[in-house]
């Protein structure tokens, strides 16, 4: 018996020597083809897991299942290449790092197959013989739909992508998807139930003609699994995720400088690696840029310590031994300035939804002092008004009632010659900064105003990567969180 599971063991073990010198082989030879992925293609450790399907990572290690990674090797071993090279790009592009926040099966899937897509575009855009796969009809058709409908190809544009397509499955009126064929290089079966679970629970949610569309749709992108993404979210691995936006970052300054004539040839790499590369930031704290410090009328109940407060209370009756101080330092909002991009560029929902979560934030946070001065401004080539709001309830009261004027051209610089003019009769007192809500396309400012500027931009559909001025913050929130 002891010699039958040592035997076994021998085998299992020179089984995984043989993946991971197959792994080692593909590594080596993505290298040799594109020099600047060479940081990237060294940042996961090679692991044996017969849990997966083929292939899996959690952003540190790159796990195999040993059987199958040596079938697709002998089948073909540009698959072998591909599918490790996939993997690469889910971490290099922070895919594991961003799934939804919720337990809702179908967003998660949904997202799970966008990262499948949008890694599977940019594979296919890099032309490598040591890549190549065959491309299906379904395949071809979803990249030309891709290309008309976003600018750049990015895991989140794809998943708004899918979602307006499952609605028109549902409602009726998309186009017949009969005719789309199953891919017939990787098979569909889930080994184990970590990520067949993901996969399939709440499968009810989605009406039978969209459940069809998305089998379709992994079957012909799905090569590896992501099982451990969940697993990781869960870990809030910060370090693994600097660590990629370190290795992105190098990766495109290497593109930019000493590669840029090989990288010419994979211009949607490196429009992905631009806008992945961009510092993220929440909404929230974003906002807690236009905070100043200052002294209420409040007890500071953390300014003393309880011990000594109930030992005079107890020792010398009602006499404590340290009073709390009747004043506290709070960071609170007085004066900001938020100015809408009322050209014909911008959406009306669009704007709308981004003013009810920007006071829906100050309102519930408690950032707003008791006297407060936020001036709306509407502006396209010109300032069409301005409006003082000095309460929430002036500010909740405008935002039922707005109506945006302009539809005309976008140009930065009279909102900014506006608000200078304000300074200068002295309408501000403690002006913190200017929140500008664009679609990015005008002409700035080439001064640095004497406050905080930040443009904002709505990851939607329509989003286009732009440069701001180096002098201003630049944030992009995903339509989805407006």
């Amino acid at each position: 018996m002891d010699s039958v599971i040592y035997r076994e063991e021998e085998i299992n073990q020179k089984k995984t020597e043989i993946c991971k010198e197959i792994l080692l082989n593909a590594r080596t030879e993505l290298f040799l083809r594109m020099r600047y992925l060479d940081v990237a293609l060294s940042g996961l450790r090679f692991v044996p897991d017969g849990g997966i399907r083929l292939l899996g990572t959690d952003a540190v290690c790159l796990y195999f299942q040993t059987q199958a990674l040596m079938d697709l090797f002998v089948k073909d071993q540009r698959l072998v290449n591909r599918a490790y090279l996939h993997s690469i790009f889910h971490c290099l592009f922070a895919h594991p790092f961003y799934i939804p926040g919720n337990d809702f099966a179908p967003d998660r899937r949904i997202y799970y197959l966008a990262c499948d897509i949008t890694t599977e575009f940019l594979l296919d855009e890099l032309y490598q013989p040591c890549l190549h796969r065959p491309k299906s009809g379904l395949r071809l058709r979803i990249y030309q739909e891709l290309r008309n409908n976003l600018k750049v190809v990015t895991a989140q544009g794809v998943e708004r992508y899918l979602k307006k397509q499952l609605r028109e499955l549902s409602s009726g009126n998309a186009a017949d998807h009969s005719s789309m064929s199953d891919s017939d290089s990787f098979p569909t079966e889930v080994s184990g139930k970590r990520d067949g679970d993901a996969l399939t629970e709440s499968c009810d949610e989605i009406n039978p003609v969209s459940e069809a569309y998305l089998a379709h749709l992994e079957a012909d992108f799905r090569m590896d699994d992501h099982c451990l993404w969940q697993q990781m979210a869960r870990r809030n691995p910060r370090q693994q995720q600097d660590r990629w936006q370190e290795i992105r970052e190098r990766m495109q300054t290497e593109m930019e400088t000493f590669a840029k004539e090989a990288a010419s040839d994979a211009p949607c790499l490196y429009d992905e690696l631009r806008v992945s590369s961009r510092p993220r930031m929440d909404y929230r704290e974003f906002l807690k840029k236009f905070c100043v410090l200052k002294e209420e009328t409040k007890a500071d109940l953390d300014s003393f310590d309880y011990i000594y407060y109930h030992y005079g209370l107890e020792h010398y009756g009602n006499m404590p031994l340290i009073e709390p101080l009747e004043t506290s330092e709070l960071h609170r909002i007085e004066e900001f300035v938020i100015v809408i991009d009322t050209s014909m560029s911008c959406k009306d929902t669009l704007v709308r939804r981004f003013l009810e979560e920007t006071y829906g934030i100050l309102s519930s946070s408690g950032s707003f002092s008791r006297q407060i001065r936020v001036h709306v401004m509407q502006c396209d080539e010109k300032v069409r008004n301005d409006v003082c709001l000095k309460s929430l309830e002036q500010i909740r009261t405008y935002m039922n009632q707005v109506e945006l004027a302009g539809r005309g051209g976008t140009d930065f610089r009279p909102a900014f010659a506006y608000v200078e003019e304000m300074l200068a009769k002295g309408e501000f007192f403690h002006l913190r900064g200017l929140i500008y809500f664009t679609d990015g396309y005008g002409t700035y400012p080439v001064k640095k105003p004497p406050y905080d500027t930040a443009f904002v931009f709505v990851e939607g559909e329509d989003y286009r990567d732009v440069d701001v001025p180096p002098w201003a913050i630049r944030l992009t929130v995903p339509e989805e969180e407006v």
